[in-house]
């Protein structure tokens, strides 16, 4: 068996934080984070994911930063069924994401 890795869940080094902590990765954001169109673009999102046969376990939302130093939120929250595999998916591709956008 070969052990595959793509980045240390310890590692907190990608933003000059003096707490060593993810500033750019928001865990739990609340819906209206997630969808600020309001509750149409949520069930808009569920519609689609649902009319392709797409279950999601986890919701992703990019918030840019107007200041172009700092760095863009990127917002992740866990619905119920999530499991102990989709909470690593779910951060791993967080971390592609923010990684993409800057």
């Amino acid at each position: 068996a070969q052990k595959e890795s793509y980045f240390s869940f310890q590692y907190g080094g990608m933003d000059p934080d003096p707490t060593g902590s993810w500033t750019w990765l928001c865990i739990g954001s609340p819906i209206p984070t997630l969808a600020p169109h309001g509750p149409g673009e949520w069930n808009g999102l569920a519609s689609l994911l649902s009319s392709h046969n797409m279950a999601t376990s986890y919701v992703l939302n990019i918030v840019p930063q107007d200041n172009a130093a700092k760095s863009p939120q990127v917002h992740l929250t866990f619905l119920k069924q999530a499991t102990g595999s989709d909470i690593f998916r779910g951060v791993y591709h967080a971390h592609l994401l923010y990684h993409a956008y800057t």
